[in-house]
């Protein structure tokens, strides 16, 4: 059977039945294009056809299937290319790049910023200072702890020990929270928020608590190696620090 389908007001074809879903799948036939093959009394757009397997599996594509983030067409997965947080099929990717080039506002497209280096080192350094403001009671005391600690004439008790401890887990504690909460809630912390940036998925999409747990331990072994792993983003292309690397996240501007 052969299939015939309106283009720009002209009748086109003739498509052989097998090839009819290649044509649905690249978008040249919509379901509101008329369409008639010889078992048609008259034309009806594709997507109404009856009793027409390849017409419902094609439309189906089209409908629930991913699309090109340029021209909005259905597409099938192979069909697609991801670039730069995108997915475009082959007809609009040199259009794509050219936009890039020319650092043009990019048709339907969020396209990431990475943040640099040097954005991402004002972040940690405003942490820091609130880190140390929320730690600085702590300090305090610890200090206030060490001469009973040093003295020779009796030795702290039991409670004294306690305290200490609980103290300690508390400072190991509060960047810990700190750093896990604000980026599974926001995305971000008070020094990424002041930066303007915050941290995403490699798709764009928020990263969840867990995500978030595992990249503070990330972020730990990130400064154990010297902090090589933050000096990593530096000379990274997405700006990716080692924990980025790990966790599969990204630092973006907002």
């Amino acid at each position: 059977m052969h299939w015939y389908y309106v283009k720009d007001g002209e009748k086109a074809g003739p498509i052989a039945d097998r090839d009819l879903p290649d044509f649905v799948t690249q978008g040249e036939i919509t379901p509101e294009t008329l369409v008639w093959n010889e078992t048609m009394s008259d034309w009806m757009p594709y997507g109404k056809v009856p009793d027409t397997i390849a017409a419902s599996q094609a439309l189906a594509t089209v409908d629930t299937g991913p699309k090109c983030s340029i021209c909005g067409k259905g597409f099938g997965e192979a069909d697609l290319i991801e670039f730069e947080g995108a997915k475009v099929c082959a007809g609009c990717k040199p259009d794509f790049i050219q936009q890039i080039k020319e650092n043009a506002a990019l048709t339907g497209v969020s396209v990431m910023r990475y943040a640099g280096f040097w954005c991402r080192f004002g972040a940690v350094f405003i942490d820091g200072i609130v880190m140390y403001v929320a730690n600085l009671p702590i300090g305090i005391a610890f200090s206030l702890m060490m001469p009973m600690m040093q003295s020779g004439n009796s030795r702290p008790g039991a409670a004294f020990w306690l305290a200490f401890a609980v103290m300690y887990l508390f400072q190991l504690a509060i960047p810990a929270l700190y750093m896990i909460l604000m980026h599974g809630k926001y995305g971000a912390t008070l020094g990424k928020k002041a930066m303007g940036i915050k941290v995403v998925m490699s798709d764009g999409s928020p990263i969840s608590y867990g995500r978030a747990t595992g990249r503070y331990f990330a972020y730990i072994l990130s400064g154990l190696i010297l902090y090589v792993g933050y000096i990593m983003a530096a000379f990274d292309d997405e700006k990716r620090a080692l924990h980025d690397h790990i966790c599969n996240t990204r630092v973006i501007y907002k």
